[in-house]
């Protein structure tokens, strides 16, 4: 990734790994893209729904997790200077409400990633520095 001339890059990748690992990779990611991009706006994305959520300790507890590890760590690094790094709350782009924009209740149908593009674009803007869409 830090090979390409993005405008932004958009870091959404909790889904996968557990927490340990997302905790330890993330600042790592960063790092790299950070040392070829030093100005250019970086979105960190937590985890949006997971109907399993509702229903498993153990899922509520990891997504609430990797929710905290990548809200901390964007603050912490805008404590540190970095003032183009941003956290955007995967509850925003789907949220329980939305839960039917998951085909199997973990990876987004078409109606999904509507609503995840939806949740992001206000975000991009921001740091784009692109007026806000106008509402339907």
């Amino acid at each position: 990734m830090a090979e390409i001339d993005a405008a932004a890059f958009v870091l959404d990748y909790w889904a996968n790994p557990t927490a340990e690992v997302y905790r330890t990779t993330l600042p790592g990611f960063v790092d790299v893209l950070r040392r070829k991009h030093p100005g250019t706006p970086i979105l960190v994305v937590g985890p949006f729904w997971f109907p399993q959520e509702a229903v498993s300790e153990e899922t509520r507890t990891t997504q609430e997790s990797k929710r905290r590890i990548a809200r901390e760590f964007v603050e912490s690094r805008k404590q540190a200077g970095d003032k183009a790094i941003s956290w955007v709350d995967g509850l925003e782009m789907l949220s329980r409400r939305q839960a039917f924009g998951l085909v199997d209740g973990v990876h987004p149908n078409s109606l999904g990633f509507e609503y995840c593009a939806r949740g992001l674009e206000p975000h991009l803007r921001r740091v784009l520095g692109r007026p806000a869409a106008k509402s339907p």
